[in-house]
């Protein structure tokens, strides 16, 4: 088959949006390869930086094929996805081209990524004269020279940039303000902006310099343009964002990239400042053709609709996901929670009754003016009910209780059946569970009732819908919406306006619950809230991003104070334990931000491996891991909790009881550190370590080298008995620890 004729091939499927056409140009390729199998090659750059685009990008080429195979194919031959995975290493795209070209029935490369791997794959087949159809590589940078056999779909950023400025432009805009997601961002188009800038006769003003985007927004001056164009993805936008919220001048954003809109929408960063995106994410209930298909592949495929939101370049620091009551009691949360993590491919973290509250109220609050109004906020959820007293943005009273919407439904309305009896029973039985909340949040601890999502969210939208007062939930609409219910009947005959068809069958339960709060905590009218849980959990995860902002930063102290840890001993066991720590970790370098958070988990496990002597010495590192297994910790999912146990029983003692993780190098590296750290210390005094080394064999070796200097093991012989020890625990397990000149 000659290039051109496989060129041809890819140009159509690509820009046709159909492989309708290809049979017909299969045809004209030529016979040589009428005996061999067809195979579409994706090269993806899996290094760390860019590993989630690229996973994402592999996902959907994977699923476009196999639709295409379940269709017939290309005139009733299947095609192969071959995806090669490089580490972003000149060697590994050498490798993958090599594997291209020894393969006699690969026709194209179809969906290079990411950007900085598809230039060098455009260049190495121009350079190495490869004659085969290069089709949707991913690049974003309009200066990469393109020749007759590569065929781009996507837009580049240059090119968004100047439409977006002769829009504006024409629109009468004189003057722009330019902001960067990152530091690569500005290098890679700062230059280009400018020029367009001038060449329009458009002021510009840029600002580049690195580190917190959302303080970034905030010290924007009243001279600032009004309009801003930011250069970056959706998570920093969004975090930019966060920072115009108090600004008193108004702001108009005009954004690049992939920006998903819908998801600055549900993060609230669009309620005061609007976002025009040049090249939004289609959502997906949207009706472009290309958005059908998209669903009805995925209904084929997965049998089932695809999710409004999408992963696509997001870091894992930047993402979470949690679970609440239904898992934390369900019997099969272990199994579940890994099958999620390999469907999702990022962590799924079971929060506490107490926590889900507490971010519930983060999400509220910070969607409200702030003020010193003290705040009753209630959300009535599937199978839990969370309450808060809160000021301003801090929750002061959190609590969780076991009832809610589904639960209550399934249990007093199993047929979906509306009578007097069932609505008192299910009234009567959320009394008996709520009756404790009485007390403490009776109508004298706060000012203003507001509810959040689930339940109150919809029965605030029905009364909307049925001319009550917006936004506003009172026993008056209580009692209308009650009488609506009896007299449907049954679930499947309730016909309201303002209520979606999926809440029909637990707005039985939801409202019994409602009603019982209403009665018992003396509740006359009650607001709905704009913010929820989700809106907790990202305004969360951004504080989680400095350690001064990291509420369980404080939680760690708190913890450590009240079971009486020597503070001095802590801080001198983490000081050590992060030295080796970083030592060790030199072979396996990660990002910046990734190892700041793996030494802040390995201090907080510092501070907190004494906590257990409170209780009783002998065996106090077991005490210390059962109290964080069971404590209430403000900011930790109960993984979080679990993983800091571990290490504070793992800190001393046979290895043998954390069998179960020799297989996580991060964790045995941190556990190592923590064991040497306290074996260094054990005098309770600073250890002499000049001239200590500590190093990890790399290659998924479990072999760690601890290195002294020559005469340290007789200037400290008691340690040096410790570490002679210390070597012979970890001989009992899959990891070797030596020492030298001991």
């Amino acid at each position: 088959m000659t290039g051109f004729g496989r060129r041809r091939l890819l140009q159509a499927a690509a820009l046709g949006a159909s492989v309708v056409a290809a049979p017909a140009l299969f045809a004209q390729a030529g016979k040589a390869g009428a005996a061999r199998g067809l195979v579409v090659a994706q090269i993806v750059d899996f290094s760390q930086a860019q590993q989630d685009v690229s996973k994402d990008f592999l996902i959907g080429s994977r699923a476009a094929w196999q639709d295409i195979n379940a269709q017939g194919g290309i005139r009733g031959r299947a095609v192969q996805h071959l995806a090669l995975e490089t580490d972003g290493s000149p060697a590994s795209l050498k490798a993958a081209l090599e594997t291209v070209q020894a393969n006699p029935g690969c026709i194209a490369l179809s969906g290079t990524v990411g950007d900085r791997l598809a230039a060098q794959v455009v260049d190495a087949l121009r350079v190495q004269d490869v004659a085969i159809a290069h089709v949707a590589p991913w690049l974003q940078n309009a200066s990469v020279a393109i020749d007759e056999q590569t065929f781009p779909i996507f837009a580049a950023r240059q090119e968004q940039i100047a439409y977006a400025l002769k829009t504006l432009v024409g629109m009468g805009l004189k003057e722009l303000g330019a902001v960067y997601g990152t530091p690569q961002d500005h290098a890679a188009y700062h230059a280009e902006l400018e020029r367009i800038a001038a060449d329009m006769q458009l002021s510009l003003k840029s600002f580049s310099d690195a580190g917190d985007l959302r303080a970034r927004g905030q010290k924007l001056s009243a001279t600032t343009p009004a309009v801003l164009l930011f250069i970056g993805g959706t998570p920093e936008l969004a975090e930019f964002s966060q920072g115009l919220q108090k600004q008193a001048r108004q702001r108009y954003v005009v954004a690049l990239a992939d920006v998903n809109l819908q998801t600055l929408a549900q993060i609230g960063t669009m309620r005061n400042t609007p976002v025009i995106a040049t090249q939004p994410v289609p959502l997906a209930n949207s009706s472009l053709p290309i958005v059908r298909q998209y669903r009805s592949t995925l209904a084929r495929l997965f049998d089932e609709p695809p999710a409004p939101l999408s992963l696509a370049d997001f870091k894992p620091m930047h993402v979470r996901a949690v679970a609440t009551q239904t898992l934390r009691e369900a019997r099969n949360r272990d199994e579940f929670i890994q099958r999620g993590h390999k469907i999702l491919g990022f962590a799924i973290d079971v929060i506490p009754g107490r926590e889900e509250a507490r971010l519930i109220y983060q999400g509220v609050a910070h969607m409200l003016p702030q003020s010193d109004e003290r705040r009753l906020v209630v959300d009535i959820g599937g199978r839990s009910t969370e309450m808060i007293l809160g000021v301003g943005l801090d929750a002061r009273t959190t609590e969780s209780y076991r009832v809610g919407s589904v639960a209550w439904s399934m249990k007093y309305f199993p047929e979906g059946q509306f009578t007097p009896k069932a609505f008192e029973t299910a009234k009567v039985a959320a009394k008996a569970v709520l009756d404790e909340a009485v007390n403490v949040y009776a109508a004298s601890a706060w000012d203003t009732a507001y509810g959040s999502s689930g339940t109150i969210g919809a029965v605030s939208e029905a009364l909307d819908a049925a001319g009550f007062a917006p936004g506003l939930v009172t026993r008056e609409g209580l009692d209308w919406l009650m009488e609506k219910l009896l007299k449907a009947q049954s679930a499947d005959k309730l016909k309201l306006d303002g209520m979606k068809d999926d809440r029909r069958s637990v707005i039985g339960g939801g409202i019994s619950v409602l009603r019982a709060v209403f009665d018992l905590l003396g509740i006359n009218e009650m607001k709905a809230a704009q913010g929820a849980l989700r809106h907790g959990v990202l305004y969360d995860l951004l504080d989680r991003e400095q350690d001064l902002t990291d509420l369980r930063s404080t939680t760690v102290q708190r913890l450590a104070a009240k079971f009486g840890a020597d503070s001095a001993q802590s801080l001198r066991v983490s000081r050590v334990a992060l030295h080796l720590f970083r030592m060790a970790r030199a072979t396996s370098p990660v990002p910046e931000a990734e190892a700041e958070r793996l030494q802040r988990k390995l201090a907080w496990a510092a501070q907190l491996h004494e906590i257990g002597a409170r209780i009783s010495h002998s065996d106090y590192h077991r005490h210390g891991a059962y109290i964080l297994d069971n404590a209430d910790a403000p900011g930790f999912a109960l993984p979080e909790l679990h993983r800091l146990g571990l290490l504070v029983l793992g800190h001393r003692g046979k290895l043998r009881k954390l069998e179960a993780h020799y297989d996580d190098a991060v964790f045995m590296q941190q556990l190592l550190c923590l064991r040497l750290s306290v074996i260094l210390c054990h005098a309770r005094r600073d250890p002499d370590m000049k001239g200590m080394s500590l190093q990890c064999a790399s290659g998924g070796n479990k072999l760690v080298a601890l290195g002294c200097r020559p005469g340290w093991a007789e200037a400290f012989p008691q340690s040096a008995h410790l570490l002679r020890e210390e070597v012979l625990a970890w001989q009992k397990t899959p990891w070797k620890l030596l020492i030298n000149r001991i």
